[in-house]
């Protein structure tokens, strides 16, 4: 049994999104070449969020209410495992990004459940570097209908609370799991196996990749610098989830066709004091066998911030651009 734990959803086919949905896709082909199941119980969409929320005892998501089953979290833990030996397979995987937010006695109260059914338990953690977390996750909270993120980066950076601090949250499954227990990887195109965090995946969590599906479909996009101010202002409207869906979809389809460039959305001075807050803990990262250097921003020039507020001229191209027919 090895759940997975990822730090950050990525915008290209290259983060959790993309890696959820390789492992639902090669469902039927994990099961049968490698005996690997990857569950449906607590799934949302293509992740098991519904079963790090309950044990960390969440009551809402951002879907809506986290449906509470008797017996909690250990319930969902259970129910998989029985499927996992119906279908005749020996490995459960589980992943979600949702396990970073556990706190310590959650993360005791999972271990306690995977103990209870397998003595071998690998947790897979990707760490990446915290700026391009921050960058990310600003795309990815503007453009989904269910954040509709409105301030502008700067603030929205300012107002976080949950930086990723490696050292703190890698000891906290440390102390439940040990490091043993851990198989801690860079998100790091230059360390990952053939520069995929899926072939990565296979391999750190043992989990034959033979016979597998890797399709090069995108998930889980970023906007370019025009779009994602777009969508920014238009997220101050009252527009239903359809709607929003639907203009976030045509304007991925206006960068796709005019190329547009990934969001730069930190200063390089702004980019450095901001990783500068993290240069002391990501040192102790060398315990989980990561070398720090892989979390620093190393030499060359930084490129400068390429989002901006849009005239009101290009604003009313972007409206026409949005109301003209596909």
């Amino acid at each position: 049994m090895r759940p997975r734990k990822t730090q950050s959803a990525a915008p290209e086919p290259s983060g959790s999104t993309a890696l959820q949905e390789f492992l639902l896709r090669n469902r039927d082909e994990l099961a049968r070449r490698h005996r690997t199941w990857y569950p449906s119980e607590g799934l949302v969409v293509c992740a098991h969020h519904t079963i790090a929320w309950t044990f960390g005892g969440r009551t809402a998501s951002p879907w809506g209410p986290v449906p509470v089953v008797v017996g909690g979290g250990d319930a969902y833990v259970r129910a998989a495992v029985a499927s996992a030996r119906a279908a005749g397979c020996t490995r459960v995987v589980i992943s979600s990004e949702e396990f970073c937010a556990l706190d310590h006695a959650a993360i005791r109260r999972l271990e306690a459940s995977l103990r209870a059914l397998s003595d071998r338990v690998r947790i897979v953690a990707y760490v990446r570097r915290q700026d391009l977390i921050a960058e990310s996750a600003y795309n990815m909270e503007v453009k989904w209908w269910a954040t509709r993120v409105r301030e502008e980066f700067d603030e929205y950076v300012r107002a976080r609370k949950d930086e990723p601090d490696y050292a703190r949250a890698l000891g906290a499954w440390a102390d439940a799991f040990g490091v043993d227990g851990l198989v801690v990887r860079p998100y790091d195109r230059g360390s990952l196996d053939g520069g995929d965090v899926r072939a990565d995946f296979c391999r750190s969590a043992g989990v034959g990749a033979e016979g597998l599906h890797f399709a090069d479909a995108r998930a889980n996009e970023s906007l370019g610098p025009t779009t994602l101010e777009t969508m920014r202002v238009l997220n101050n409207l009252d527009i239903a989830n359809a709607v929003h869906e639907h203009i976030a979809a045509r304007l991925l389809a206006y960068d796709a066709a005019r190329r547009s460039p990934r969001c730069v959305l930190f200063e390089p001075d702004q980019r450095r004091a901001f990783l500068a807050r993290f240069e002391a803990s990501n040192a102790h990262l060398h315990a989980y066998g990561i070398d720090p250097a892989v979390l620093t921003l190393g030499a060359g020039t930084l490129p400068a911030r390429n989002v901006r507020k849009l005239t009101p001229e290009e604003f009313a191209a972007m409206f026409t651009y949005l109301a003209t027919p596909a």
